[in-house]
This record gives structure tokens, sequence and C-alpha cells, in this order.
């Protein structure tokens, strides 16, 4: 393959990529944040690689000048584009660079050997490489995912590149003609670099689909607002527990919790304060809670939080601290909020409960709760022990005089 076949090969794919990328942004730009800079950045590559072409022809060196930096641009370009796609700010050392090399560039532009020109160019992009390495490796930390791994892979290669290049030079077999006209040339400038950007191309693309498909995974089991569980979640979570529970003769308890006068709170203060309200309240609550719980929204202002491990005498403890956190909680720093709750245990070695049973004798500890008058718990025992009273802290009231109500 000679020079001219390559380089338009690598126009092609460059400006099919591009397209692809800015089909991407303007169809989901929320999931593709950053394709518009590497739309941006494949168009200015493959502007730079026309200019290599044309040059080889004429040897205009103000020509050269223009492909050299539209190359180390698209560089700055999809580094804008990583740091973008992972939450990160763009920085200034990518203007820093680009600009340091414009500079430099055209002091050595008049120069009448090429080898300084060649050595500048991979140093910068080698720099530019480098640093989205870096970024890459920093954003994927922890995902094992195909995008994320030929993203580093083609950075990889585009570093040998760079490297060989500069090899090259410092060899001294890097002249204009060598480097356009010889095999070994046209593998380095050429079929590398055209390797390296497909494979880039598609590990981008591939990573704005495997983050679509996790969000689309995590939306099919979380719930929207406060991120937590969603119900249909939590109905698996729970008879896989209950599972485990009985596999393994351990206790496993559940609670329901509800938010007292929520509708209070959305008539009087609206509904994106009671929604406020929701994540915080849901956030207060995984808190307390330990790591092994599973907490989730069972639907409108009600959570479902289950303990694994966890028997009857335990959920009183659980339920002091959970309503004391609530209790010191203040909405903008001045509206009280409280919780009524409600707890199911299947003790160990306890006749086999389902899931809809056990959350079932919950919801009416939950009832019991508020019939009572809200801010309180109360515990459903398991029915190994039927003829034990089912025992449920005092109020906030109550429970600062020292005395513990039971019924």
């Amino acid at each position: 393959m000679d020079a001219l076949t390559a380089g338009l090969a690598i126009i092609a794919v460059q400006l099919c990529m591009a397209l692809a990328m800015g089909g991407i942004y303007l169809v989901d730009r929320n999931r593709a944040a950053g394709a518009q800079y590497w739309a941006c950045a494949e168009i200015l590559i493959a502007a730079g690689v026309a200019g290599f072409l044309y040059d080889a022809g004429a040897g205009r060196l103000w020509i050269l000048s223009l492909s050299n930096n539209a190359i180390v641009w698209g560089a700055v370009f999809q580094l804008w584009g990583i740091r973008t796609f992972y939450g990160h700010p763009r920085g200034y050392d990518a203007w820093v660079i680009g600009g340091l090399f414009f500079v430099l560039h055209t002091l050595v532009l008049t120069q009448p050997h090429v080898p300084p020109r060649i050595a500048l160019f991979s140093g910068t992009m080698m720099t530019m490489v480098c640093i989205s390495f870096a970024t890459a490796w920093r954003g994927n930390a922890g995902q094992s995912t195909l995008g994320a791994w030929l993203v580093l892979g083609a950075l990889g290669t585009m570093l040998f590149n760079n490297a060989s290049r500069i090899t090259m030079v410092a060899m001294g077999t890097a002249e204009l003609k060598p480097m356009t006209q010889s095999v070994w040339a046209v593998f380095v400038m050429y079929l590398i670099p055209l390797v390296g950007m497909v494979l880039y191309s598609v590990g981008l693309i591939l990573l704005y689909f495997e983050r679509s498909i996790k969000e689309q995974r995590h939306l099919a089991t979380h719930d929207g607002l406060t991120g937590l569980l969603n119900r249909s979640a939590l109905l698996a979570a729970g008879e896989r527990e209950i599972a485990i529970a009985l596999r393994y003769g351990r206790p496993l308890s559940v609670a329901l919790v509800d938010i007292d006068h929520f509708k209070r709170i959305n008539d009087q203060m609206g509904h994106q304060v009671g929604d406020a309200v929701l994540v915080e309240i849901s956030r207060l609550l995984s808190f307390t809670c330990r790591q092994g719980d599973l907490i989730g929204r069972y639907g409108g202002e009600e959570f479902c939080i289950i303990f694994p491990g966890v028997n009857a005498s335990e959920c009183e403890m659980l339920g002091k601290r959970l309503l004391e956190t609530v209790r010191q909680y203040r909405y903008l720093d001045q509206h009280p909020v409280t919780v009524s709750a409600g707890f199911a245990t299947l003790e160990a070695g306890q006749v086999p409960d389902s899931w809809n049973t056990l959350l079932k004798r919950a919801d009416e500890q939950l009832y019991r709760a508020k019939d009572y008058g809200r801010d309180a718990f109360f515990v459903a025992y398991g029915r190994t022990n039927p003829d034990q009273a089912e025992s449920r802290p005092a109020p906030a009231s109550l429970s600062r005089n020292g005395t513990t109500a039971t019924c």
C-alpha cells in the first residue's frame, strides 16, 4: 500500500466516524456528552491528513503547518471529549500544549531540515495521548469493558506510533521522501495510525452504548428520583434473601417506613419540596442502615428495608436508630420531618414465609404505628413465638422520659 491509498483510507474512516459521533450526540446529548468534541476531532484529523498528502506532492510549508496543527488540535478535542464524557472539566493544559506547539512549529518551519519538525510533532502528540490515556484509565477504574479496553489499546497504539517516529528521527532516517515513499515509513505514518484511529473511534462508540445499557439496566431496578431499589427489584431481592435465610438457618427482617404527613408537605410546600424531602429521607435511611442491608422505595412516600441476619430483638434497636436519625433532620434547617415504621421478622428455624406474607406483616405493624400517633414503630415477632406480645419503643416524647410502652 502506498502513502496516497493509506492516507485516503484514514480520511474516509475519520469522516465516517465524525458522522457517527455527530449523529450520536444529536440523538442523545445527555449520555453522549463529549461526542461533539470527538466529531470535531475526527474532522480536524482528516483535514490534517489531507494536508499531508497534498504537501507530499507540492512541498508547500504553509500547508504542512496547517496539517500538523489540525492533527494536534484534533488530539486536543479528543482529550476534551474524554474528559467531558467522564464528567471532568476540560482544563487549560490542552490549550497550553496546542498553543505552544503552534508557536514552536512556526519557529522550526523555516528550518531546512525535516527531523526537528517531526520530533516536535510526535513529541506533542505523545504528550496529548499520554494525558488522554491517564484520563481514560481513571475514568474506567474498576470497569473491565470491551469499550474501555479498546480505547486504552488504541491510545497505546498511538503512543507506539509516535515513539517510532521519534526513534526514526534519532536514527537519522526521518526525511520527507522516505517518510512518504518507503514501506516502513508508510507503515509508521499511515497504517499504524489508521488501526489506532479505528480502534479508538469504535471504542468510544462502545463506551457510549455500554453507558446507555448500564443506565437502562439501572433504571429497570432503581427508582429514578431517589436512586434506591424500585418495587420490582425489592420483590426479587426479598425472595432471594428469604431463600438464603432458610438455606443457612439465619434470621431475616423487613421494615416498611413511611414519611408522616407527607401529603401535608406536598400541599403546603409544593411537590418539588416533597421530592426533595423524599431524596433526603432516602439518604438518611441509607446512611443509617448497614452496608449489607437492601433499601428501596416501595411506592410514594413509603420505603422498604431488608435486614439480612437481623432478628426481632435487634429490630427494636434499628427502629430506635432510624426514627432518631430522622427526628434530627430539618428540611431547610427549620421544618421537622418524622417517619413511622413496621418490622416483621423471619426467625431462624421458623416455618417458611413468602415475601408477600412477610411484607403484609410489616405493613400491619406500620399501620399500628400510624394509629398510635406516628413517629413510632412496631415489631411483629416470628410465629415460632405466637404468644409473645408485639412491642414497640415509645415515641420521642416518652423515650425522653426513659419510659417504654408495650402492648
